[in-house]
C-alpha cells in the first residue's frame, strides 16, 4: 500500500495499517486541540486509545472522544460501552432501561440479551450510584443509564470491554 494512502474504517474513520501509522496516527492526535485534555501531549495514551478502538471495529478518533479518567485510569463513557456491546454483537439487539421511583430513590434495571440467549439483568439506584458529577443532578436518567450499562458489561460482558 502506498505510503499516503488513507484507509477509511467502514464508519468512514482512518485506519492504521502497521504500528508505525498508528504511532503518527498518535501523534497526530497528542497534537490536536479537540481531542480531551487527558489525551493532549500524550502519544503513548492516544497509542492505548487506538489500539482498543481498532480491536473494537471503530474509529479511534470518535473513542477517544468517549474517554476520561479517573483515579490514573482510562474509562470509558457509558454511551461508548453501550456501543460496543452492540458493534462487537456482544449482545442482541439493544440494551432496555426500565426506571421506577424518584429523587434519590430513583432507579434503573438495565437488561440485554447475551449470545448464549439469556436475558440478563442489573439494577442501580442514583443513591449508590451518585458521584459529585454534577449532570446527577440535573439529568440523574442519563447518569444512571451511563452507570447502568457500564455495570452491565463489568457483569455480563467483561470480554467484549477488554476487546
Amino acid at each position: 500500500m502506498p505510503e499516503n494512502e488513507i484507509v477509511l474504517h467502514g464508519g468512514g474513520g482512518i485506519v492504521p495499517q502497521s504500528m508505525a501509522e498508528a504511532m503518527r496516527m498518535a501523534d497526530l492526535m497528542a497534537s490536536a486541540k479537540l481531542v480531551p485534555v487527558h489525551l493532549q501531549k500524550s502519544p503513548g495514551d492516544c497509542l492505548l486509545v487506538i489500539n482498543q478502538a481498532l480491536r473494537w471495529g471503530l474509529d479511534p478518533v470518535t473513542v477517544a472522544q468517549a474517554t476520561c479518567v479517573v483515579s490514573g485510569k482510562l474509562c470509558y463513557e457509558g454511551k461508548l460501552v453501550a456501543a460496543v456491546l452492540v458493534s462487537t454483537g456482544a449482545i442482541r439487539g439493544r440494551p432496555d432501561y426500565t426506571f421506577a421511583g424518584e429523587g434519590d430513590g430513583r432507579t434503573i434495571t438495565v437488561s440485554a440479551m447475551t449470545n448464549d440467549g439469556k436475558v440478563r439483568t442489573i439494577t442501580g439506584c442514583v443513591r449508590d450510584w451518585k458521584s459529585n458529577n454534577r449532570y446527577w443532578q440535573s439529568q440523574p436518567d442519563d447518569m444512571l443509564i451511563y452507570r447502568g450499562i457500564r455495570q452491565w458489561a463489568r457483569r455480563y460482558a467483561p470480554e467484549a470491554m477488554l476487546g
